[in-house]
């Protein structure tokens, strides 16, 4: 269940906010304003999972390997 809304959001912001140039909030906001600013040198899809790479090695270290790998495929 997971994948599936981790799909239909991605779906939504390639369709919907992105060519659009809205950005929402959160991880997913900041890395289509960063976007924006560099002229789209990194796909959207990069710079979110490098924002989202140091918060995901602190949840390995607070909360464990095993609640981190089921998280994981959200990002």
């Amino acid at each position: 269940m997971i994948g599936v809304g981790a799909a239909i959001a991605a779906v939504g912001i390639n369709i919907f906010l992105f060519p659009y140039k809205i950005a929402p909030g959160g991880i997913t906001g900041l890395a289509t304003i960063i976007n924006y600013m560099i002229d789209g040198f990194l796909p959207l899809g990069v710079l979110i999972l490098l924002l989202n790479l140091p918060l995901f090695i602190v949840g390995i270290v607070k909360l464990g390997w095993k609640l981190c790998c089921e998280r994981c495929m959200a990002l």
